[in-house]
């Protein structure tokens, strides 16, 4: 009786574990993260099967990569907590995924505010170590396009490897990406290829993003690259176009990270210049003048802008405030 009654008890808990989970996940695919955590949590506690309390841990780390901002410390937690507790080398391939992922929050979080410091440096090479390890140890990995974009960032700003870096971001293309992952490795991939000087190919990549449907930020990115390419190009009346349609987007973009910021300094950074360019000296200087300010609460002296934004500012003050044209 006492044998009947144990494994009753233990069929009830696998049962109500399980319920408890599949609670967690409609939350959090409903955006009830708070939910999801609490469920995720009850599920681990109330379960003695491995497998649940991997499924558990991995999707606690999902909440918190979720969370506004990122968990990155408990995300990585209990990412190490899902690993004592997978069965199988596609088990492992996740964990592996989303720990590259924590990574590389935390890696563009350095780059934001101090950019390419040796701390950068290093949380980027252990996002690049985690995500190849979800390839070797899965190849037909879910998100394998997803995982070679990330590495193809590692090849173009780590080792400036931009051949390789095009490569995987061209197999990337290939694996048949996620939307939103197909917009960021056209992005990349314009990125990339208006440092080799291809600015034609750039800017067909940069304008598949404006037809695509899209999230603000990634639309200023695309906006800014195209009137890149146009100016590089000689076309500057486009390019301005393209430039002042980032500028007034950028505006009105809210983005957590504080990635946007970084963006508006380079859409500054040529507005002015080719402002100054054709003599427009009042549009220049109130270009100037807003990126001074950013560029302020991004280093001041010691950001890389911060001498030729103080020159062109110079430049400018010897000009009379009207346009010459």
């Amino acid at each position: 009786m006492h044998s009947y009654v144990s494994v009753k008890e233990e069929n009830y808990k696998a049962e109500q574990s399980e319920n408890l989970f599949l609670e967690a996940e409609r939350a959090r695919i409903g955006g009830d993260l708070r939910k999801a955590k609490e469920n995720y949590l009850s599920a681990l506690h109330c379960t003695s099967n491995r497998d649940l309390k991997f499924r558990s841990c991995l999707g606690l780390s999902v909440v918190y990569y979720l969370a506004v901002p990122p968990g990155i410390r408990r995300g990585v937690f209990h990412l190490r907590r899902a690993l004592q507790y997978t069965q199988t080398a596609g088990d492992r391939s996740w964990v592996h995924f989303y720990l590259g992922a924590f990574y590389d929050l935390r890696a563009n979080k350095i780059l934001i505010y101090k950019g390419k410091s040796a701390s950068w440096r290093r949380w980027f090479q252990r996002a690049r170590l985690e995500q190849e390890q979800v390839l070797q140890l899965d190849p037909a990995f879910k998100y394998r396009a997803n995982v070679l974009k990330d590495l193809a960032r590692k090849e173009h700003f780590l080792d400036g490897n931009l051949e390789k870096s095009k490569k995987l971001l061209q197999e990337a293309l290939q694996c048949e990406p996620l939307e939103a992952d197909r917009v960021i490795i056209h992005t990349n991939m314009a990125v990339l290829l208006l440092e080799q000087g291809d600015y034609k190919a750039a800017f067909e990549n940069a304008t598949k993003v404006l037809d695509a449907p899209t999230d603000p930020l990634a639309r200023v990115k695309a906006l800014w690259l195209a009137g890149s390419c146009k100016v590089k190009m000689g076309a500057n009346k486009e390019g301005l176009e393209f430039l002042q349609d980032a500028w007034e987007l950028s505006r009105e973009v809210h983005d957590e990270t504080g990635e946007i910021e970084n963006v508006k300094i380079e859409i500054l950074r040529l507005l002015a210049n080719r402002l100054y360019a054709k003599g427009m000296y009042s549009d220049a200087r109130m270009f100037v003048s807003e990126l001074t300010r950013l560029l302020k609460r991004r280093g001041g002296v010691r950001h890389p802008y911060a001498m030729e934004a103080e020159r062109l500012s110079r430049a400018i003050s010897t000009h009379p405030s009207g346009s010459s044209e």
